[in-house]
């Protein structure tokens, strides 16, 4: 299945990971940037603060491994 996430922010950083390990291909819009008041709330770490939201998740995207169909 195919599904566009529009925004990875306090709920999309937390359904991208989910939904690429089930196997779904994603296709994600985000052009913000990680702040340190993102951190709190949003699924990414200090060490992402300046990047792009949509950077921090294209490896985690691209390396799912999904489940098989059974």
């Amino acid at each position: 299945m195919k599904i566009m996430i529009i925004g990875v922010g306090g709920i999309g950083s937390f359904l991208v990971p989910l939904l690429s390990k089930a196997g779904h291909k994603l296709h994600i819009y985000d052009f913000d940037r990680i702040e340190e008041k993102n951190i709190p709330y949003q699924n990414f770490y200090l060490g992402d603060v300046g990047k792009l939201k949509v950077d921090v998740f294209a490896p985690i995207v691209e390396k799912a491994i999904p489940f098989p169909v059974l």
